[in-house]
């Protein structure tokens, strides 16, 4: 669930990755807006004097990211420079982002670049989805998968997942033995102005000496005289006064509403 809430939202902080592998322009220069080249107008190259372009926009007129495919304005040695076409010899390169941790608590996006068969025989054969397949469920096409292929390069295979309907069955259950779970709602930014609720729960330990947990905790100066005013008004007393061992001495009394509570006073 998702509550409205007035905020200002921050700006996007730039990853602290390594430029080789950002998906961003490396030249701090490149800044001008992305945007189609005709073809006859590319000129340039992905491989600079000191550095590559990969990600970015060469010192020519072409570009070397990964939009340039879309575009149509890649520079002629991008799949060499950045992809590693020139060792997928009779196969695909085909290119999916990474994420990996960075040094200042974020993630890296990069580039990986898989060297796809071309030959169908080399990957193994797929039966189609059974039609029973996630019933009750939601069949949610992911990211693809490689593995190696017969022909020493990588099969490009099909990922889906059988996502439940049911919120509660992704909540595994606690464990909480010698416990008593005890849960609260937490609230966090989502980064777009909401904040999402998160229900968290806590193992609480058991009380070591009363039969039964307290609601609550009420310290007194006079214990004794507490105690015999819950008992002349009629409460129940669910733990007798005790002089526990980590030095209080107390009661348990249940009130009216059926609520326990621990009456306590230190000793000396």
């Amino acid at each position: 669930m998702k509550i409205a809430k007035f905020a200002v939202l921050l700006p996007l902080f730039v990853v602290a990755c390594s430029a080789e592998t950002s998906d961003e322009p490396i030249d701090p220069g490149q800044t001008e807006d992305r945007a189609p080249i005709g073809k006859a107008d590319l000129t340039g190259s992905c491989k600079g004097a000191t550095q590559n372009h990969c990600g970015g926009k060469s010192t020519g007129n072409c570009w070397c990211d990964s939009k340039c495919a879309t575009f149509g304005d890649c520079c002629s040695d991008k799949p060499a420079v950045c992809d590693g076409a020139a060792a997928c010899v009779g196969g695909t390169v085909v290119t999916t982002d990474s994420f990996s941790d960075s040094t200042d608590g974020k993630e890296c996006k990069s580039a990986v670049a898989h060297c796809v068969t071309k030959t169908a025989s080399a990957c193994p054969q797929l039966s189609p989805l059974p039609p029973n397949f996630c019933k009750d469920g939601t069949v949610v096409k992911g990211a693809p998968k490689f593995m190696p292929s017969a022909d020493g390069k990588e099969c490009k295979m099909p990922n889906v997942h059988c996502v439940t309907k049911q919120a509660a069955a992704c909540v595994p259950p606690p464990s909480c033995a010698g416990g008593k779970m005890v849960s609260e709602t937490k609230f966090q930014d989502d980064g777009e102005g909401f904040e999402c609720t998160t229900a968290v729960s806590h193992c609480v330990t058991k009380d070591a000496s009363a039969p039964e947990d307290s609601a609550l905790t009420i310290k007194v100066d006079d214990l004794q005289g507490a105690h015999d005013e819950m008992v002349r008004r009629g409460f129940e007393i669910v733990h007798p006064i005790t002089d526990e061992p980590w030095g209080i001495r107390r009661f348990f009394v249940r009130t009216p509403d059926g609520q326990v509570v621990n009456v306590a006073q230190h000793n000396g």
